[in-house]
């Protein structure tokens, strides 16, 4: 069973909490970890057209000693480099038999992903919440708002009542109104 690399899936994660130069960095990191690791701080800073303290910021800010301790994290739990559906269909494909392998290699890690995530008792009080519910709100921004709009028609079909935002000054208003 492949699964996303543990620190990909807490930076993904994370991403929201960061804006400018450490969104920057972070979206680097994640695009290309396999080069992360092979990079000098003032390198890696450079190619994320900021300096290196940034970088040391950021890391400590994730956790992390440091970048050393960062590339420590990636080099020992990024066992395959071509692990993401984008590298892979990057690749030389010869024929739809591989674009499609690529897909459907994809979409279980990323099930095997949310699945080893879940933990039950979560779940149920997420559940729970949702039914006593007499509104629920649901915002997505950017690619996120197709899956938020998605979850909104599914409890529409099961019977609850949600209302959905792609515009967050709108989420604001709706979530103060309640």
């Amino acid at each position: 069973m492949e699964t996303t690399p543990r620190f990909l899936l807490e930076m993904r994660q994370r991403l929201s909490e960061f804006s400018g130069n450490s969104r920057v960095i972070i979206e680097r990191i994640m695009a290309a970890p396999e080069v992360v690791i092979q990079k000098k701080v003032s390198e890696f800073a450079r190619d994320c057209h900021c300096d290196g303290a940034q970088v040391v910021r950021l890391c400590q800010k994730l956790g992390y000693d440091g970048f050393p301790s960062l590339k420590s994290r990636i080099a020992t739990e990024l066992m395959d480099p071509q692990r993401t559906l984008h590298r892979q269909l990057a690749e030389s494909m010869t024929s739809f038999e591989q674009t499609k392998q690529a897909f459907s290699k994809n979409c279980m890690t990323a099930i095997n992903d949310t699945l080893g995530e879940l933990e039950e008792k979560t779940l149920a009080q997420a559940i729970d919440l949702m039914k006593q519910a007499r509104h629920i709100v649901i915002g997505g921004f950017g690619s996120s708002s197709s899956a938020a709009r998605d979850l909104r028609m599914k409890l529409f079909r099961i019977g609850l009542y949600a209302m959905f935002f792609d515009d967050a000054e709108e989420l604001r208003a709706a979530c103060a109104a309640l």
